[in-house]
């Protein structure tokens, strides 16, 4: 709770190069980058964020603050941190020219325990869209709601309550890859077919372009 309010808007903008780094997540790669900018709209705070995957399956996650949110292109201070840690992370040179491939909205609700390091974030009202500002984001209504849970061994008190109440867990979701999907902007998607099956039933508005294509 930050000055009475509970609930906070966040807008990112992810970047890829011609996709390649949503095939890498589509195809498992064990390793494989996230890049993004994050904006906390009702403060304006801006970050530039990477989230590299390691061998071992754990994501090492760094920013900088930054003032934009959408640039044609990563450069100065952003680009020599990604490579940095990329070259550092993986051996070998950051080659991909990153570009502004999806924007993604949303409001978040985080829940933190008193003891014991739990934290659950809870984002619903999500928009999707295209950088280009030509087409009118997809939004999903409030019954579609991303629940993450963070605690020791993926046993907390939340991971027992949805446990208790026979919600399973999603095997892959991921807001990117599922954004990308529905905007029609990539043609392999097989890995979050379920998921995205549940939030096309939650699309208000304007629908998606294109159906996935298998």
């Amino acid at each position: 709770e930050i000055n009475g309010a509970q609930h906070f808007a966040y807008s990112s903008c992810y970047y890829d190069d011609h996709f390649a780094c949503y095939l890498e997540h589509h195809q498992d790669r064990r390793r494989r980058m996230k890049v993004r900018t994050r904006e906390y709209v009702d403060s304006g705070d801006r970050y530039f964020e990477v989230k590299l995957k390691g061998l071992r399956g754990m994501t090492d996650k760094h920013r900088m603050a930054c003032d934009f949110l959408i640039s044609p292109e990563i450069q100065g201070e952003p680009l020599q941190m990604l490579r940095t840690l990329y070259e550092g992370e993986y051996r070998k040179s950051m080659d991909y020219a990153l570009r502004p491939a999806l924007v993604v909205g949303y409001q978040r609700c985080t829940l933190v325990a008193l003891a014991g390091g739990e934290r659950v974030t809870i984002d619903y009202g999500l928009t999707f869209a295209l950088p280009d500002a030509l087409h009118e984001p997809i939004r999903i209504d409030n019954d579609f709601l991303i629940v993450e849970t963070k605690s020791p061994e993926g046993k907390g008190i939340a991971d027992r309550a949805m446990k208790a109440l026979r919600i399973r867990t999603a095997s892959a979701c991921s807001k990117y890859c599922l954004g990308v999907n529905l905007v029609g902007a990539v043609n392999k998607g097989n890995r979050f077919l379920a998921t995205i099956r549940r939030i096309r039933n939650n699309v208000i508005g304007p629908p998606p372009e294109h159906e996935l294509r298998k």
